[in-house]
């Protein structure tokens, strides 16, 4: 069986929100995830959704999928299953964590928030979410036990997969007020130790074939 990986520059454009999630109304996260030598980390759940959030956004770009629900309102298609359940011969992996930078100390507390702005009050998170801005992150997703020969499923579906890795938009909290942008600056796929750059040509080639094969054509 096969083994390849997929690796990704991200470039965080705008200030990144670091907290864990466990914010409430009116107050901003103060409790920062860290490592034991005190840099800021985002675990590797805010990585895989930002992939899934791109898979899922492509999926009803390019892709025929049933009608959505308001109580279901994700789509549900077999290569979504296959990429994030790990349901088909291949297994992958997203990254566990990576770091951000020096954060200094942090109280579990809450600060409140700007009113009309959502900005926190606090001058040392907003310190710790502007530092963020303009840092890169290495992103690697491996993939093993599959047959990435040419023209099979496992290696169609790692093209897909690399081209949700280009089109993530924001990682982190508080993505819709602009905080976390990203920007994917360079792509790679290595397929049994044999590494090479995806160019633009490729780029198009694959949603060309990826259309092609999920997107079902009206009959008339």
């Amino acid at each position: 069986m096969g083994k390849a990986s997929i690796e990704a520059e991200w470039l965080i454009e705008t200030p990144l929100h670091l907290g864990t999630g466990l914010s409430r109304p009116g107050y901003a996260d103060r409790i920062v995830q860290k490592r034991s030598d005190g840099r800021a980390e985002l675990n590797g759940e805010a990585f895989k959704s930002v992939v899934r959030g791109a898979a899922e956004q492509m999926l009803r770009w390019y892709a025929t999928l049933p009608e959505e629900s308001w109580d279901k309102s994700y789509p549900t298609h077999p290569l979504l299953e296959r990429l994030f359940a790990n349901s088909g011969a291949v297994r992958y992996r997203f990254p566990m964590r990576a770091a951000v930078g020096a954060t200094g100390q942090f109280r579990a507390a809450g600060t409140k928030l700007e009113l009309g702005t959502g900005v926190a009050a606090s001058k040392t998170l907003r310190l710790i979410e502007n530092h963020a801005s303009q840092t890169q992150f290495d992103v690697r997703i491996d993939a093993s036990g599959g047959d990435f020969r040419a023209d099979s499923q496992d290696l169609n579906d790692l093209h897909f997969l690399a081209l949700c890795l280009l089109a993530g938009d924001g990682v982190g909290g508080k993505r819709t007020s602009g905080l976390g942008e990203i920007t994917c600056r360079s792509l790679s796929v290595t397929i049994d130790g044999v590494r090479a750059a995806v160019t633009a040509e490729q780029i198009d080639r694959w949603i060309d074939e990826f259309t092609a094969a999920y997107q079902e054509v009206p009959t008339p």
